[in-house]
């Protein structure tokens, strides 16, 4: 999922444990494998 060479502020698992997820009202075609979810109120969680 990480390009070579991409670093983190944090460990991933750390991410993974507190639930940190963006979320955006826009979505497009380039973004779809990176949507983990759609929330009811119509927000796209990546």
């Amino acid at each position: 999922m990480f390009l070579e060479g991409d670093t983190l502020l944090a460990p991933i698992d750390k991410y993974l444990r507190a639930g940190v997820h963006i979320g955006t009202q826009q979505k497009t075609k380039d973004m779809e494998p990176y949507i983990y979810k759609v929330r009811p109120d119509g927000l796209y969680v990546l």
